[in-house]
């Protein structure tokens, strides 16, 4: 187990950026973030107990169906290292986890792979953390720091703004999400030289401090893209609230907040071009029996695919359900989508980790589940299914959200 304090840790820029890949080369060394509160179930109501359970259950499945070259490192606060330790134990875990601990004063979240960013050198051997100037979330923005003062890596600023899950990484391109480059450019950070367009601006910023060797592909959506919005609504002659499209801020051109929560990696074609999923609502509607989702943005994911596709990509449909989670205290509904897209994907062996919501009051989203692994299955994935993941889903996550790919095995030729 490292200790580590929070004095800063040095940041350098990198001379020749290159990121860690989304999908090639096999998966070496997972991060989850394991705040304190995870083991003090007791004192949360029953929504809080089941998001505990649910990311217990999910950190548990991909441990126990871990490949033979992968381990885990996980952070966790220094008065919770015993507990998350016997939990380890108990589960028969301990062997595969390097834990970390920080001071309990440092308020991190679960969702570890938006933090921070991984490089490594041109030959993929050594990898190195990335960090932006700033980050809205909690104490998150520091854990890169703790990870970097323990030997996880060395540690590298970025003077552009990024979320991990608004980022997917392939062989020769990567896809980013457009809130994160319009934040940069609204606060200065990506800059046009004279006569240089927006656009040309955005590139250049990505290929200098990200990454130098990849074709950026900016994912926007030009159809409607709504903001959070709540409702009036009636349950069985209730007076009820209902709130519509969580999460997303006036301006946004993205229908979610993160481009890993409806797009996923699948690899190069026999043709060679390079296969994404995206998640069509319209497809899963159809898939339950339900006459279709009309608030669910079934436009601008039309269009992102449509975009994808006239770029070179060959896009394949998968479906993307939409739930509701209900607070009958509050009398209030809260819609989310039930995304299979947010998956661990690794190409060497083709293995895939996917949520699954064919659960309790959502059995018909079986279907859904059936359909997506068979998409995965029919271009070449061993699919290794995770337990519910409603609790995860409708707080904006999914299984790629909470397990962030610190390091990969070379890819094979």
């Amino acid at each position: 187990m490292s200790r580590c304090g929070m004095s800063s840790v040095p940041k350098s820029r990198p001379g020749a950026p290159r990121l860690l890949s989304t999908i090639d080369g096999a998966i070496e060394n997972i991060f989850f973030s394991f705040p304190s509160w995870i083991h003090e179930r007791a004192r949360y109501g029953p929504s809080e107990r089941r998001f505990i359970d649910c990311y217990l259950s999910i950190v548990k499945a991909i441990m126990r169906t871990a490949t033979g070259r992968m381990r885990f490192t996980i952070l966790t606060h220094a008065s919770a290292t015993d507990l998350l330790a016997q939990w380890l134990v108990r589960n028969g875990l301990r062997d595969k986890a390097r834990l970390i601990d920080c001071p309990d004063d440092l308020r991190f979240t679960v969702w570890a792979d938006d933090m921070f960013l991984v490089g490594e050198d041109q030959a993929g051997r050594h990898g190195y953390g990335i960090v932006p100037p700033q980050f809205p979330r909690s104490g998150d923005g520091k854990v890169a720091e703790v990870l970097a003062r323990s030997g996880c890596f060395s540690l590298r600023g970025s003077p552009l703004f990024f979320q991990g899950g608004n980022i997917l990484v392939g062989d020769d391109f990567l896809l980013i999400g457009a809130d994160d480059l319009c934040w940069s450019l609204r606060q200065g950070w990506i800059a046009c030289r004279d006569g240089e367009t927006e656009n040309a601006a955005v590139r250049r910023a990505l290929r200098l401090r990200l990454d130098r060797g990849r074709t950026a592909h900016v994912v926007t959506a030009r159809a409607p893209v709504h903001h959070q919005t709540t409702r009036a609504m009636r349950d069985r002659g209730e007076k009820w609230t209902e709130r519509l499209y969580f999460g997303n801020v006036a301006g946004t051109r993205q229908p979610l907040f993160h481009i890993d929560m409806f797009i996923s990696l699948v690899g190069r074609t026999d043709d060679g071009r390079f296969k994404l999923l995206v998640g069509d609502p319209r497809m899963a509607a159809t898939m339950v029996g339900n006459a279709g989702w009309p608030d669910a943005m079934v436009g601008a994911f039309d269009d992102i695919a449509l975009q994808l596709s006239q770029r070179g990509f060959a896009v394949e449909r998968n479906p993307l359900p939409l739930a509701y989670a209900d607070n009958h205290r509050l009398r209030q509904r809260v819609w989310y989508f039930a995304t299979s897209n947010n998956a661990i994907v690794q190409r060497d062996p083709p293995i895939v980790w996917m949520p699954s919501y064919g659960h309790g009051r959502w059995r018909r989203f079986a279907r859904t589940d059936a359909a997506n692994r068979a998409v995965w299955e029919r271009n070449g994935y061993e699919v290794r299914m995770l337990p519910n993941c409603h609790p995860i889903a409708m707080r904006h996550g999914g299984a790629h959200c909470i397990a962030k790919c610190m390091a990969r095995a070379a890819p094979r030729p």
